[in-house]
């Protein structure tokens, strides 16, 4: 009966992990130079992205997509430099294995892997930052593995609303907007105007911008 019910990865990794996690390095260490990469990522992070994540002074604030985007985008970068180095390979660990089981590709043939990173992050999590602080749902995050297994993705749920309102602002304005994959390229807005180009097999590493005339 317990395995049928699968876990609410919203609450379990972005509102409770992530949260704690982040809450723990605010008062561990000097959040200004986190604040200024986070101020400076937003005004690059595409439109696709329901929220961008704020400052941590209003972390009380964020909400789980906010927690989400940081874990799996924008805080490799953002703490990179940013805290003590065994507390950014702690998060990390998190990134890696929420990571894995959030890709279609990777989520059930490499949850073993995800699973012993799990393990890692639940052990150093005690080590880092107490034991008492291991609370139910760090632990939960041990079965998020096998939870994969039994029901796919853990952020295959998307928000309707979200996408109905996409839909009706692209049809609104299509003029300036070309569809890439997911994503919408909108020449109007600068950090919703550039992509990563494939050739040959190869992923250039950096952005083409795209304009109306050369498409």
């Amino acid at each position: 009966m317990v395995t049928q019910f699968p876990l609410d990865s919203m609450h379990l990794v972005d509102l409770d992990a992530v949260k704690k996690l982040l809450k723990l390095l605010i008062k561990k260490e000097d959040i200004k130079k986190i604040n200024e990469k986070l101020t400076l990522v937003a005004n690059y992070i595409p439109s696709k992205f329901g929220r961008i994540s704020r400052t941590l002074d209003e972390i009380n604030n964020w909400t789980s997509s906010e927690f989400r985007q940081f874990l799996l985008y924008t805080g490799v970068f953002i703490l990179k430099d940013s805290i003590n180095m065994d507390l950014y390979y702690h998060f990390l660990l998190l990134h890696c294995g929420i990571r894995l089981l959030s890709r279609q590709k990777s989520s059930k043939v490499e949850a073993n892997i995800a699973q012993q990173i799990l393990e890692d992050f639940v052990v150093y999590f005690g080590s880092l930052y107490g034991d008492e602080l291991v609370s139910f749902n760090i632990h939960g995050l041990l079965h998020l593995s096998a939870c994969v297994w039994t029901f796919g993705l853990i952020l295959s749920i998307q928000q309707l609303f979200l996408r109905l309102d996409e839909r009706t602002r692209l049809s609104a304005n299509t003029e300036n907007i070309s569809k890439l994959g997911q994503f919408d390229i909108n020449f109007e807005k600068g950090k919703d105007s550039f992509c990563f180009c494939k050739k040959v097999g190869i992923l250039f590493c950096f952005a083409v911008r795209f304009r109306p005339n050369k498409i």
